[in-house]
């Protein structure tokens, strides 16, 4: 979610207190930031890594009897959020860089190899 849209909700739930939120923050890490106001640390966390994690759980892996792949495109680390991935594909830029074409091509790749392994089975 964009910064300000966070800043938005915020503002929108403390909407009757009259200390003005402020919007400043720090970057800790790529994808990590710090707010300086509480409430907006409060919105950062529900609505950033937190809601990553519950997406990812939304296809019940733990009770899944059958593999369950998910492909997560996130700028944070996964193992930190407690999602281990088993195979990590590749860290790519942003847009239609090199990288990126690249990496969607090794992508296809394994998926061609996975998909040849199923029905070979």
């Amino acid at each position: 979610m964009p910064p300000d849209a966070m800043l938005r909700k915020a503002q929108a739930l403390w909407l009757d207190d009259p200390t003005p939120i402020s919007p400043a923050t720090m970057k800790r890490g790529q994808g990590y930031y710090v707010a300086e106001d509480e409430r907006l640390q409060a919105i950062i966390h529900v609505l950033g890594a937190e809601e990553l994690r519950q997406a990812v759980h939304r296809c019940r892996p733990i009770l899944s009897d059958q593999q369950t792949t998910l492909l997560i495109f996130s700028p944070w680390n996964l193992a930190e959020l407690g999602l281990l991935p088993n195979r990590v594909i590749s860290q790519v830029p942003y847009n239609n860089s090199r990288e990126a074409k690249i990496g969607y091509v090794k992508y296809q790749q394994l998926r061609k190899e996975a998909s040849n392994t199923i029905s070979s089975c």
